[in-house]
């Protein structure tokens, strides 16, 4: 075998160059590291909405075994909607059979103390219209709304932007309504506090019905 051969097979193997990661490959890199940051955050709101819903339902069960007074037991519901919906004014408003219309029977808020016993029509304001109806109104933009009874709000003296408004129904009946005032964190209900809201109102209405005798 010639010299050369020689220095041909014992040659070291070289193989390509390793380059180092491009650009494209760090962005793969962040592009995942976002997704699961995503997925995280997605998992962590789930796991605090049903955490949420889970010390609703108990906050009712709880007024269900207490079987407190009427006054006691809406205090608590505004309180147990403010939860559930952290905005800057809640009231509960109950249906008069007897003069056919809807009063504001407690609430929370800046001017909570002019607003107790108001009186409003069926049908009128957007309170009125999910009593009547018995339908769950969340409006984001008030201002955009007809049914919005701005002249009360404004003799109030209180802005109001966006309004949530629950029926409170037992048997097909409607009792009341529950509303939240001005979302905080943004006027657009979510899904998901609509959802809660409604399930207040329901409960709500058995309770009623409950202090009143019914089944």
């Amino acid at each position: 075998m010639s010299e050369t051969r020689r220095r041909k097979t014992n040659a070291p193997r070289v193989g390509p160059a390793k380059s180092a990661p491009g650009p494209l490959t760090r962005l793969g890199m962040r592009g995942l590291a976002d997704e699961m940051a995503a997925n995280v955050q997605t998992m962590t709101e789930a796991l605090l909405r049903a955490t949420l819903r889970a010390t609703t339902f108990e906050r009712l069960l709880h007024m269900f075994i207490a079987r407190e007074p009427l006054p006691a037991m809406i205090e608590k519901l505004i309180d147990i909607a403010l939860d559930a919906v952290p905005a800057e004014a809640a009231s509960v408003m109950l249906v008069d059979d007897a003069r056919g219309d809807i009063f504001v029977a407690a609430a929370r808020g800046p001017v909570a103390d002019k607003v107790k016993g108001l009186r409003m029509e069926m049908g009128a304001g957007i309170a009125g219209v999910a009593a009547m109806f018995r339908q769950t109104l969340p409006v984001s933009d008030v201002a955009s709304d007809p049914r919005f009874a701005k002249d009360v709000a404004d003799a109030l003296g209180f802005p109001v932007k966006s309004l949530l408004a629950a029926p409170i129904v037992h048997g097909g009946q409607g009792r009341g309504v529950i509303e939240i005032i001005n979302r905080r964190n943004g006027d657009v209900f979510q899904s998901h506090e609509v959802e809660l809201i409604e399930k207040i109102g329901r409960a709500a209405g058995t309770l009623l019905a409950h202090i009143a005798g019914g089944a």
